[in-house]
């Protein structure tokens, strides 16, 4: 439930969050305008420098996901029925993020606006 006092401050979360869409969008415009940039001067090595591309991206995620899961610490599963990965902890207990990041996108929200932790 939100009060009048609130309308201030999500105007200004609007007004940060249209900031870094906009730097987000451009970021996004410049690495698409790399990329065909240097597609272009490996075109003699094509298909195998799109696929080589794939493959460095899937190992880029696959660590970076790895990297954050592995700075939570584990929590004590409970009884809500919900899916929670166990990545790097012991029996009975869960990785909170890798819950989130190592599993399926349903998994995922499911957990998000579950409202139960545990």
């Amino acid at each position: 439930e939100w009060e009048w006092r609130d309308i201030p401050v999500f105007i200004a979360v609007a007004a940060l969050l249209g900031v870094i869409t906009s730097l987000h969008t451009r970021a996004m415009l410049g690495i698409a305008a790399w990329r065909q940039r240097v597609s272009a001067t490996l075109r003699r090595l094509q298909p195998c420098a799109r696929m080589m591309e794939t493959v460095l991206y899937a190992a880029f995620c696959a660590l970076l996901s790895t990297v954050v899961s592995l700075s939570d610490s584990c929590t004590k599963k409970g009884e809500s029925g919900l899916q929670y990965v166990t990545f790097n902890c012991d029996e009975g207990e869960y990785n909170t993020i890798a819950s989130l990041l190592v599993t399926t996108s349903h998994s995922s929200v499911k957990l998000l606006f579950s409202g139960i932790n545990a």
